[in-house]
């Protein structure tokens, strides 16, 4: 399953520059429910992986894994 958008830090503000590779950055970094490391454990339990480019053209998103119904482990 992916995401992807063109442009992508091309069109980075002038007082903001990186902030598309920022965003892509946090998306990973835990929410108000989940840490990093929760996210990042549930991951791997579902053996699936998160890949995320930036360029000035482009940025993706995208996670891989054999993915199934989701059950919780809690």
């Amino acid at each position: 399953m992916g995401l992807s958008s063109t442009p992508g830090s091309a069109q980075d503000p002038p007082k903001h520059p990186g902030l598309a590779k920022f965003t892509v950055d946090m998306l990973v970094e835990g929410t108000n429910k989940r840490t990093s490391m929760e996210i990042s454990d549930e991951m791997e339990f579902l053996g699936a992986h998160i890949q995320k480019d930036v360029a000035r053209e482009y940025l993706v998103l995208s996670v891989d894994g054999p993915f199934c119904p989701y059950r919780s482990r809690s």
